[in-house]
């Protein structure tokens, strides 16, 4: 049994219903690989799941389906100002949908994707709270890095910096939305598939929001904010405010 394990939001369970048996069985098969390798640490990563298990009860399934494999389990969690995420949130939603300035203005501090006490909340309730570690984004230059830092990787300041699923530049998202709105121009002619080109065109112009739509945004975030620094004194105020200059 591995001596210790990073959990960072797994993707097992989906938003309702009980984690499917074959995916159940991948997981075994690997962590039993992980232990004949002699592995000290066994890495969960996903980011959805701060998303689609916004339930305890669908938390507390993914506790009883780790529980049994591993020694301690730590949580950890990276939060970037919600302003921010919903940016990128923007240009990931591009790839599967039309964006446009509807999308920003339907951004609520209600919705459970940006609310950072609820999700810290379901996680340390069913883990308990040692095991979460909530970290500022806003403070790491290469994440990838950092995690590998904080798990005891002994390279870990030899990890490029390679972000994956990264930003779209805006005239490819404009482009995106131009093919998304194609059906209705000629029905029955043009159908969305995957456009996998889309990543490898350059990114000049990120999505970059006028500086009072950006405030306004961020402004219904405060408030649960202060909140989730009390409650979670290592972190600052100042770690979930974008840089605004």
């Amino acid at each position: 049994m591995p001596e210790r394990r990073a959990l960072l939001l797994p993707r097992w369970p989906a938003a309702a219903g009980r984690p499917a048996a074959p995916r159940r069985s991948v997981l075994l098969g690997r962590v039993a690989a992980a232990q004949q390798a002699g592995c000290h640490t066994f890495i969960i990563s996903n980011e959805h799941c701060h998303s689609r298990l916004t339930k305890q009860e669908q938390v507390a399934r993914v506790h009883a389906l780790l529980l049994p494999l591993f020694a301690e389990i730590e949580i950890l969690c990276y939060l970037r100002p919600q302003v921010e995420l919903a940016v990128s949130l923007a240009s990931t939603m591009a790839r599967q949908m039309r964006v446009t300035a509807a999308f920003f203005d339907a951004i609520d501090a209600a919705d459970c994707y940006y609310d950072y006490g609820g999700l810290l909340d379901r996680w340390s309730r069913v883990f308990g709270r040692s095991a979460v570690m909530p970290i500022p984004f806003k403070s790491v230059a290469n994440p990838a890095a950092d995690f590998l830092r904080r798990i005891g990787f002994a390279d870990w300041n030899s990890v490029p910096n390679d972000r994956a699923n990264a930003s779209l530049d805006v005239h490819t998202i404009a482009l995106l939305n131009a093919i998304g709105a194609s059906h209705y121009i000629l029905p029955g002619k043009v159908t969305r598939h995957a456009v996998p080109f889309v990543e490898k065109l350059p990114v000049i112009e990120k999505i970059q929001l006028p500086l009072a739509l950006a405030r306004r945004i961020q402004a219904q975030f405060e408030a649960g904010n202060r909140q989730l620094v009390a409650d979670w004194p290592s972190l600052d105020l100042d770690d979930l405010q974008p840089h605004w200059s």
